[in-house]
């Protein structure tokens, strides 16, 4: 999956991106500001995803997570 969004989307439709995936699914998660880094990792690992990677361009930033 990849999900270019805002950190409230991203968060708020996580229920729906983890029905979607097989075990051992990716998400590509980006669109969202780097203050928004820290509470979007929380979110996703306490719903059982794995980072796999993080980037960042100027203010924008990337997680990549596994299922």
């Amino acid at each position: 999956i990849l999900a270019n969004i805002n950190r409230n989307v991203l968060v708020a439709d996580i229920s729906a991106y983890k029905a979607s995936l097989n075990a051992g699914g990716i998400i590509f998660l980006s669109g969202f500001l780097t203050t928004d880094v820290e509470l979007i990792s929380n979110v996703y690992n306490q719903a059982g995803f794995q980072l796999l990677s993080s980037s960042v361009e100027g203010d924008w930033n990337c997680l990549v997570f596994k299922l």
